[in-house]
C-alpha cells in the first residue's frame, strides 16, 4: 500500500482545562442515567437522550462547538484519569517506611470521583483479615480501620 494513498485524520483542537470543567458541570445532571451499567433497551434509549441533551448544552455554553463522539471519548478520558489518580494516590499513602505524607489529588479529580461514587467504591470481604472494616460511619464521613485478627486455639 503506498502512503500516498492514506488519508491524515484531521485532528481536533485540544481540549482547555475551561472545557473540561464544563462538560463534567453539564454532565453531572446525567451521570446516573450515563453511567449505568445496564444495557436493555429502555437504559440505552435513557442514555441516549440523555447523550443528546449533554451534548446540545455543552455546546449551547462552549465557544467552540465539539462532536457528540469527542465528548464521549473526553468523559471517558477523564474517568481513566482520575482512576489512574486515585490509584497512584491509595499506593502512595499505603507505603510504608515513613517518609512525607502524598499529596492529595486536585480538586477536578476529587469532584469527578464524587460524580462517579459508584465507579470507586472500594470492595469489602468479611473473611479477610487484612481488609479495612468500617467502625463507625456517619453521612459523607466513613471511618476506616484494618482490624488484625488471630486464630488461637480453636477459638474465633
Amino acid at each position: 500500500m503506498s502512503t500516498e494513498n492514506k488519508v491524515k485524520r484531521v485532528r481536533a483542537p485540544n481540549w482547555e482545562t475551561v472545557e473540561k470543567k464544563l462538560l463534567r458541570e453539564v454532565l453531572a445532571n446525567y451521570v446516573d442515567i450515563i453511567e449505568d451499567k445496564c444495557t436493555n433497551t429502555n437504559t440505552n434509549k435513557r442514555k441516549y437522550h440523555a447523550w443528546q441533551k449533554v451534548y446540545e448544552r455543552f455546546n449551547e455554553l462552549n465557544v467552540r462547538q465539539r462532536a457528540l463522539v469527542e465528548l464521549k471519548q473526553q468523559w471517558r478520558m477523564s474517568k481513566v484519569d482520575a482512576k489512574k489518580i486515585m490509584s497512584e494516590h491509595r499506593i502512595a499513602k499505603n507505603k510504608t517506611g515513613g517518609g512525607s505524607r502524598p499529596s492529595s489529588p486536585d480538586e477536578d479529580t476529587i469532584n469527578l470521583v464524587k460524580l462517579l461514587r459508584l465507579e470507586f467504591e472500594v470492595d469489602q470481604n468479611k473473611f479477610d483479615s487484612n481488609a479495612p472494616q468500617i467502625v463507625s460511619a456517619t453521612v459523607g464521613t466513613v471511618y476506616v480501620t484494618s482490624v488484625d485478627t488471630h486464630i488461637h486455639s480453636g477459638q474465633l
